[in-house]
């Protein structure tokens, strides 16, 4: 009798649960995958700003990126850095963009304030359709030439299919901030 208690209680805690999780999503206007990509190992965008937009906008990644890793990297390593294709058509009524400044004081934060990643997620009906990462660059990869000032280039984008193949091949990680 006490295990058919246990059991009923069990299950109306996972119902009450998966009852919160689905409120939250709703009341903070998430759809379709986007309560399941909020925090991933691509990233916690839980404070994320989030761009309402419909629109197509066409993205590749840096030129010089590519250059300098295809001059400096044997093929193997070539495909861990250009993870994606060089460019994609995105097709996106909403996106998600947060400042890849976890992990890091506060003091670092004021002062490399700006510089950090830039990561943005590309959403079309509640369903991921890209990734990508701006990374924030003084010199040209490819040649060396100082950039004046410095400045967001993309340097990585991953299609629909790669970020899900990520997402699936690797557990997620915790992002702990350090806490002053």
């Amino acid at each position: 009798m006490y295990q058919r208690h246990q059991r009923i209680l069990a299950t109306a805690l996972f119902l009450l649960l998966a009852l919160l999780a689905a409120s939250s999503a709703w009341a903070t206007g998430l759809k379709g995958e986007q309560p399941l990509l909020l925090k991933t190992n691509l990233g916690d965008f839980s404070a994320a700003t989030r761009i309402q937009t419909k629109s197509t906008v066409q993205l590749k990644v840096w030129e010089p990126v590519i250059q300098m890793v295809k001059r400096n990297y044997d093929e193997p390593f070539q495909k861990a850095f250009l993870v994606g294709p060089e460019q994609l058509e995105v097709e996106h009524d909403e996106i998600w963009r947060m400042e890849g400044d976890s992990g890091v004081s506060s003091a670092e934060k004021e002062r490399y304030k700006g510089m950090f990643d830039i990561v943005s997620l590309y959403w079309k009906d509640g369903l991921i359709q890209a990734y990508t990462v701006e990374r924030f660059y003084c010199t040209n990869p490819a040649t060396g030439d100082r950039l004046t000032p410095g400045t967001h280039k993309l340097a990585e984008l991953r299609d629909r299919q790669n970020i899900l193949a990520k997402i699936k091949e690797e557990p997620m990680r915790l992002n702990v901030a350090k806490k002053n």
